[in-house]
């Protein structure tokens, strides 16, 4: 599903906007269940954070940079709709990921 301009328009204003359907369930389904793999789930973190201190740190701990250990989420950052946004809120076509 290609982002509509009114979409980008809306990132300039509001710093960001919300595409109803933009991945396919199953793609978003299995997305998110691959941060499991990177990330604890909130029950098992909030239950006992001390086992957890490489996400205490400070407010980039636990970031994660691509490529990701799994597919599901790569496939994400490389969608070709996502790109093309980029590359149109961006104007130029020499993006990195």
């Amino acid at each position: 599903m290609r982002v509509a301009d009114k979409n980008l328009a809306e990132i300039w204003d509001q710093g960001f906007t919300i595409v109803e359907g933009f991945l396919d369930p199953t793609m978003l389904k299995d997305a998110r269940d691959a941060l499991w793999e990177i990330y604890p789930k909130p029950e098992e973190y909030f239950a006992d954070p001390s086992k957890h201190p490489e996400f205490a740190r400070s407010q980039f701990s636990g970031l994660c940079f691509f490529p990701y250990p799994s597919w599901a989420l790569n496939r994400v950052a490389v969608y070709p709709d996502l790109v093309d946004a980029a590359e149109r809120f961006l104007s130029t076509k020499d993006i990195e990921i």
